[in-house]
């Protein structure tokens, strides 16, 4: 008796989003990527820290599309990785890296998108379909290592990169990061700074629109250690916000990110700043 072996490649990858969390919830929404080939799978999904509409998902598998954008939640997709395609002939020169994660960072000129792959960091920060060109990063350190694992850091605009065989590198886009959304709100520096145990901080703000405000602030690890305001309204125009640390906390810098949600029309919008306690 001769043996037969079969081989069978799962389904075309699912992916799906959910609008509200809670116990109401209609349940999620299928969003997958349509043509996406059977065998294909979802290696890494990254959300912009500020837009939750923007997403980059990264697909693996060989001979696919291994990178697509989406600026609505997922409601229609993008191919973008553009230079970075390669020619996917066999025995090819040019067969293009494999793409294994990726990030999104709020900046001043746009997002900033970052790839990791199997030869090393590229980014960008005008994704243009087939036409993206994908500049490559840190080839001097990081060179042609695999890439497996990308995390940033909202709070500071830090990222983490994790390699293979060449260990974890830590850097930023530095003079490139805002993290202020493009409406007419601003965020200041808390006063008074340094600040202690005996006297609140307050962070000055000016509000464009009637908005729904929370305020974490985080310990220079990126750790959230406390949420002095969540949820609450604030009117448009300038108000002073008053922080207060208890001695629990350690003498150190802290950082503070506001987040305004609009109760009607605007735009969200996301202020950060540095904080100096001593206790």
């Amino acid at each position: 008796m001769q043996a037969r072996t079969h081989l069978i490649l799962p389904g075309a990858p699912v992916i799906k989003r959910l609008d509200n969390a809670s116990a109401n919830s209609s349940g999620p929404v299928d969003i997958s990527i349509p043509n996406v080939p059977n065998g294909a799978f979802v290696h890494d999904i990254a959300v912009n820290p500020t837009n939750g509409n923007e997403v980059l998902v990264v697909m693996s598998n060989y001979n696919i599309v291994g990178l697509y954008h989406s600026v609505d939640a997922g409601n229609s997709w993008e191919a973008v990785e553009g230079n970075l395609t390669g020619d996917n002939n066999p025995g090819s020169s040019n067969p293009g890296p494999s793409i294994r994660s990726a990030a999104i960072i709020p900046a001043e000129g746009g997002s900033i998108f970052v790839l990791g792959t199997s030869t090393g960091i590229y980014a960008s920060q005008n994704l243009d379909g087939s036409n993206t060109m994908w500049g490559k990063e840190s080839a001097s350190m990081i060179g042609s290592s695999l890439v497996e694992n990308i995390d940033s850091r909202f709070s500071d605009g830090d990222i983490a990169v994790g390699s293979h065989g060449r260990g974890i590198f830590v850097g930023s886009f530095q003079g490139e990061i805002n993290f202020n959304a493009p409406d007419n709100s601003t965020v200041s520096q808390n006063f008074p700074n340094p600040f202690s145990t005996s006297t609140d901080t307050n962070i000055p703000v000016n509000f464009a629109n009637r908005s729904r405000v929370t305020i974490n602030i985080y310990n220079i690890t990126g750790r959230k250690i406390m949420q002095p305001v969540i949820d609450q309204i604030y009117q448009p125009g300038p108000t002073n916000i008053p922080i207060n640390f208890n001695s629990t906390h350690a003498s150190g810098i802290y950082l503070y990110q506001i987040i305004a949600e609009p109760t009607d029309e605007g735009k969200k919008f996301v202020g950060t700043g540095k904080m100096t306690f001593i206790n």
